[in-house]
C-alpha cells in the first residue's frame, strides 16, 4: 500500500496515525462501528457492497475522518501545545487527502495478520485513486467541450446608464464660469 501513516499537513507539521485496540473506541465513536467490524472478515462479505457501507460512509466524510484523526493524534497535538482548531488550521485540501490516506493505512496496519482485510483495504485505496483520476479526466473532457465565447456572449449586457443615473438622455455638462459670465454669454 503506497499510503503512509505519517504525513505533513499544510503547515509542514508531521502527524502519525496509530490505531490499536486501546483506541478502537475512538473509531467506533465517530463511525458507529468498531474497527473490528468496519472491515468485513470474509471474501464473500467483501464482495457484498453493503458490507463496506460503514467504511465508505466514514472515508467519504472528511469531517468524520478529521474527528477520528484528531482524537487519535491528540496526544501528539497536546505535546506540541496545539489545540483542535490549531490542528484543523493545517488541513487544506491536500492535507485532507493525505490525512485520509494515513487513516486508511492505520486501519490497514491494525490487521497485520489478516490478509483478507488488508487486501480489501488495498483495493479500497486503489479504487479511490482510480475514481478520483476518472472524475478529474471527465471534468477536463467536459470543460474542453465548453465554448467560452458563447458563454460570455450569453451573459446579460451591462447597462452603463444604470451606473451614471442618467436615464435615457445623456447627461449635460454643466456650464463653466461664474454666474456673471454665464448671464452675459446668454444675453448675447
Amino acid at each position: 500500500m503506497e499510503f503512509t501513516r505519517t504525513f505533513r499537513d499544510a503547515l509542514e507539521r508531521p502527524w502519525t496515525v496509530d490505531i490499536d485496540i486501546r483506541n478502537d473506541d475512538i473509531i467506533e465513536s465517530v463511525t458507529g462501528v468498531s474497527i473490528i467490524n468496519l472491515i468485513p472478515t470474509s471474501k464473500k462479505a467483501a464482495k457484498d457492497a453493503e458490507s463496506l457501507d460503514a467504511l465508505g460512509e466514514f472515508l467519504s466524510n472528511p469531517h468524520a475522518v478529521f474527528e477520528a484523526f484528531y482524537l487519535l493524534i491528540k496526544p501528539q497535538a497536546d505535546a506540541l501545545g496545539i489545540d483542535r482548531a490549531g490542528v484543523k488550521s493545517g488541513m487544506d485540501g491536500g492535507a485532507v487527502d493525505r490525512m485520509g490516506g494515513a487513516m486508511l493505512k492505520a486501519i490497514h496496519d491494525f490487521f497485520p495478520k489478516d490478509p483478507a482485510r488488508q487486501a480489501i483495504l488495498r483495493r479500497v485505496a486503489k479504487m479511490g485513486q482510480e475514481i478520483a483520476s476518472k472524475l478529474a479526466d471527465r471534468a477536463e473532457r467536459e470543460m474542453d467541450k465548453m465554448d467560452l465565447d458563447a458563454m460570455i456572449a450569453s451573459l446579460p449586457g451591462i447597462d452603463a446608464k444604470a451606473f451614471t443615473g442618467s436615464g435615457s438622455e445623456p447627461q449635460k455638462k454643466p456650464a463653466s464660469g461664474t454666474p456673471d459670465t454665464l448671464a452675459s454669454s446668454q444675453a448675447r
